[in-house]
């Protein structure tokens, strides 16, 4: 049978690329129904458009001599390579978008109220909390009963300090001065886009385009990141800022190496429990510079040095607040690294790479050990130097259950995607250079799909929601509490600091037995006692408090919240008799795009102790 036309075959070949886009976004989206009209559209399997695509291709490239064939996927090589930079822009700026879109943007858990809050007392210039005064008990446990989450007593009785690092909140406030209360939230979004397309970046160094486009979806679809890109917390921004650092240390000039150290001060007052990572990644481009020994030395030491600015700085914070430079909100730092953490968390690793379906990550760290021998030493070295200095830093560091504890490692995504697919690329690079980028390509679209979908069945997306509720009972009790109450709480207690309840204290370091006798106390130094419970939390309550009248729970609460099968209930503590219904908290309700998000009582609006 002769060849087909050119033209047909060009048209064939056409055809072919929408059936794959076709079926590629079918694949990471799960599918859907389009109504156009009466006409109704509905995609569910990507089986069958990549059927298509494969057939259409095959019957374009039928009948051809082989010279055409391969002459014809050089041209698609070219063509996919010259698309990379522009299709990975698109896939950073999307999933900045769906950081957007997702986003909390609350004052919510024990992280996002902490930052949030911290970040108002330094813009106050403050950087500590006095702590409300409930008795006269000795310092600190008197100074843990007052502290809301996010916050501990500090070396100076009286203070509270923030547990969390400093830097993140430096951002919150300059976003804030920018563009108002809304900037305080800018920093996940562009961390995240930006992260991707550092990825692409990076990725590029070691591979064609078309396949360096690959590690950006590995990353970017990676249920981890997408977990923390709803958040606010720092593991994005931090994961975005050692990127940069290994990106800009790509290059030798003097220029580069200032923006690399700038990179890595910042993100070690973001993270300082990364001080490992800044010091394996010093050590590894001082020894890797070019030029000899007094070069390296030059090139060190214009690296150190704003990273020694941001560790003393951030010491300074520690020994003022903790009585230590080497202490933190969290502790002393012998006690949070421990040896014997080491082999549970390689399990947890193993466990938590399944259940995210991250196969490539089975290949990722020997993947890395390949780079050293094939890629050039400098990019190579950097590389494992950031790799091992995060495994440095969190083995040994305390042990968790859930599969999200994965954020922390996200500083290393971009390195590990990079290696995967880089060793995979020089593999099948001798049998076909024009077909392995693109086999890469789409290795990595195919374990993208499984990832997104793991993710949404993880409620990722629906996070959001959720996290209305803490504004929205912190701003009715701020409105309705009377004057000097006392809001006893635990998961709420950050939230309701944050949002600018006077006086918030933990009911968790109430002896059992005498929670009535605290209450009747307050309640004669004419104090009201309110209690702010998740539904969760009130079956601890009545466990801890089962000894006590008040711990029963048996009447009618002050006030409830509802969001989808969650309920917030406040309780009077001082009056626990009451029998009318609750009154009803209205949450923020509508769409995930924040500008569909219609207020019902609950704000964005961040206030800190007087």
């Amino acid at each position: 049978m002769p060849p087909l036309p050119a033209r047909v075959r060009s048209l064939l070949a056409s055809l072919a690329a929408l059936a794959a886009v076709w079926a590629a976004a079918t694949w990471l989206t799960g599918g859907g129904v389009m109504h156009l009209g009466a006409l109704r559209l509905s995609s569910r399997s990507a089986l069958r458009p990549a059927l298509a695509a494969l057939l259409l291709a095959a019957l374009a490239l039928y009948g051809s001599r082989a010279e055409s064939r391969r002459a014809a996927l050089a041209r698609v090589r070219r063509r996919a390579d010259a698309a990379a930079p522009w299709l990975a822009a698109v896939a950073a700026m999307a999933v900045a978008t769906t950081a957007a879109i997702f986003g909390e943007l609350a004052a919510s858990g024990a992280d996002a109220s902490g930052y949030l809050h911290q970040s108002q007392l330094w813009a106050e210039g403050r950087s500590a909390l006095v702590a409300p005064v409930l008795d006269d008990g000795p310092w600190p446990g008197a100074g843990w009963e007052v502290a809301p989450l996010g916050f501990a007593p500090s070396a100076t009785p009286g203070l509270l300090g923030p547990t969390y690092a400093p830097g993140l909140p430096w951002l919150m406030t300059l976003g804030h001065t920018i563009a108002g209360a809304p900037g305080r939230f800018v920093w996940t979004p562009l961390a995240v886009g930006a992260l991707a397309w550092l990825t692409f970046v990076l990725a590029r160094r070691e591979m064609p385009p078309a396949a360096a486009l690959g590690a950006v979806l590995l990353v970017a679809t990676s249920p981890p990141l997408l977990f923390a890109a709803t958040q606010t917390m720092s593991d994005l921004p931090g994961a975005a800022l050692w990127t940069a650092a290994i990106v800009a240390l790509g290059g030798h000039t003097c220029g580069r190496v200032w923006q690399a150290g700038l990179a890595a001060a910042i993100a070690l007052a973001v993270r300082p429990n990364l001080v490992l990572v800044a010091a394996s990644v010093w050590t590894a481009a001082t020894v890797t510079a070019e030029g000899d020994r007094a070069a390296k030395l030059r090139h060190g030491a214009r690296l150190a040095l704003p990273i020694a600015v941001a560790a003393a700085l951030v010491a300074w914070i520690n020994l003022r607040l903790w009585g230590s430079p080497f202490a933190s909100g969290y502790g002393a730092t012998g006690d949070l690294f421990l040896g014997e953490n080491i082999a549970p968390n390689l399990g947890r690793l193993w466990q938590w790479t399944r259940e995210t379906r991250a196969w490539w990550m089975l290949a990722a760290l020997p993947a890395a050990a390949a780079l050293v021998i094939s890629a050039p030493r400098r990019r190579a070295w950097l590389a494992i130097a950031l790799v091992v200095g995060i495994l440095a830093s969190y083995l040994p560091y305390a042990v968790f259950a859930e599969w999200w504890y994965l954020r922390f490692y996200l500083p290393a995504w971009p390195v590990l995607a990079t290696a995967t697919l880089a060793l995979a690329w020089r593999l099948l690079h001798r049998a076909s250079p024009d077909a392995a980028p693109l086999a890469v390509l789409a290795v990595a679209v195919v374990i993208a799909g499984p990832a997104v979908r793991h993710a949404a069945g993880q409620g990722v997306f629906e996070l959001w929601r959720g996290a209305q509720r803490y504004p929205a009972v912190a701003t009715w009790v701020r409105a309705n509490a009377p004057a000097h109450a006392v809001l006893w709480s635990v998961q709420h207690s950050g939230a309701l600091a944050a949002h600018g309840a006077a006086t918030v204290a933990r009911w968790d370091y109430i002896a059992p037995d005498s929670l009535d006798a605290r209450v009747a106390t307050l309640a004669a130094r004419g104090r009201a006692s309110w209690v702010v419970l998740d539904d969760w939390e009130e079956a601890v309550w009545r466990q801890r408090f089962a000894s006590q009248v008040r711990g029963r729970l048996d009447w009618a609460p002050l006030a409830e919240a509802r969001v989808g099968t969650t309920r917030v209930h406040v309780f009077d503590l001082t009056a626990p008799t009451r029998a009318v219904a609750p009154a009803l908290i209205r949450v923020v309700h509508g769409g995930p795009w924040p500008p569909a998000r219609r207020p019902g009582g609950a704000g964005l609006e961040v206030r800190s102790l007087p």
